[in-house]
């Protein structure tokens, strides 16, 4: 969904290779966008997500596309290359750059509670399906939206020594780590030849047949179905001292209405904080369905005092119950629950 108070019922979609602006209440598109080089959707599996919503640039929504598949056959290639847009812009255009680490497939893209994107997952090459990718993507990237093109990825983090292809996923912790899981590439497939017709490569789609359990989990194969599960530190988790919310409001905050927060500081008093309102949003196939992080608009008063804005309206930020940051110069603290309502009044509690 789009941030856009005049026309809340607009969302941003993309197909293979085609992006639209559509309204679901009017069942029409509003706007065609330029397409963006190679096949993004699934098959294809890019990755996707709305950048970080923030008062520096007027909660404009700017889409992040990562990843793919060339689409070609009988072996499809990954892509390297993401694609930023500003899909309400008057003329909207995809600005591209490559992954320095090279192509991703099937990967999953989590938001930071220090305004960046982690990525992780995935595989080299191939598409989404059973048995469709090869060649693991075991080094995850952190994009830092704010610097400049070509400086934008770092690549120097701690890989992982487990395989995570199709239908593997990702969240962010309160704590702010990243949970890791899942993987099961060997499901959902028919072999070439056995295609309707007898065409001479794989289905992604299986033609309707079961999924073979024994397969899955066959220890001998190149990718058996994964349950161990891994948690990845953000190098800010390094960080001896961080800040600590120590009052909030404990039931809800409201759309455009202030409410107070104290927090111990990690820094000096004056250096400034942010607070990060975020929903990690639910995952498949690369996508994290309402995956959005919006900072606050606020005002320091005295040290660790802060008086905080809630989002101008639903269509910035839905209705829910989101994870709340508080972050001094790119450390953040735990992430502490609360509800955003219509209406309610507001009490700051101690925690």
């Amino acid at each position: 969904m789009l941030p856009n108070a005049d026309a809340a019922n607009q969302i941003f979609t993309l197909r293979g290779n085609t992006a639209i602006v559509f309204d679901y209440e009017k069942n029409a598109i509003v706007k065609n966008l330029p397409t963006i080089e190679d096949f993004r959707a699934f098959p294809a599996a890019a990755m996707s997500v709305i950048l970080p919503l923030t008062p520096d640039n007027n909660y404009k929504a700017e889409v992040l596309v990562c990843g793919g598949s060339t689409g070609d056959r009988p072996a499809p290639k990954g892509v390297r290359s993401c694609g930023r847009i500003e899909p309400l812009a008057r003329y909207a255009a995809w600005e591209m750059e490559d992954m320095p680490d090279g192509s991703r497939v099937s990967g999953d893209m989590i938001l930071l509670p220090d305004g960046t994107v982690f990525i992780v997952n995935g595989a080299r090459h191939g598409s989404g399906g059973g048995h469709m990718a090869e060649v693991p993507a075991l080094k995850p990237l952190i994009y830092d939206p704010k610097k400049a093109r070509g400086e934008r990825v770092r690549t120097d983090l701690p890989g992982s020594t487990i395989p995570r292809m199709y239908h593997s996923v990702a969240s962010l912790m309160p704590s702010g780590e990243v949970l890791v899981a899942g993987s099961n590439p060997a499901v959902l497939y028919a072999p070439p030849g056995s295609t309707p017709g007898g065409r001479n490569y794989p289905s992604f789609f299986n033609n309707g047949k079961l999924s073979f359990l024994q397969a899955q989990q066959n220890k001998t194969s190149s990718y058996p179905t994964e349950y161990r599960v891994e948690m990845f530190s953000p190098p800010y988790m390094s960080t001896s001292n961080r800040p600590n919310i120590t009052a909030m409001p404990q039931s809800s905050i409201a759309y455009n209405t202030s409410f107070d927060i104290t927090v111990d500081p990690a820094l000096d008093c004056d250096v400034p904080f942010q607070l990060q309102l975020i929903y990690a949003g639910f995952s498949t196939h690369g996508v994290h369905m309402g995956q959005r992080m919006v900072e606050l608009e606020i005002t320091q008063n005295a040290c660790g005092s802060i008086t905080a804005n809630g989002p101008r309206d639903p269509s910035i930020m839905p209705p829910g119950v989101y994870l709340l940051f508080a972050v001094q110069e790119g450390i953040p603290s735990k992430g502490e629950w609360v509800k955003l309502d219509p209406l309610i009044d507001l009490v700051s509690e101690s925690l």
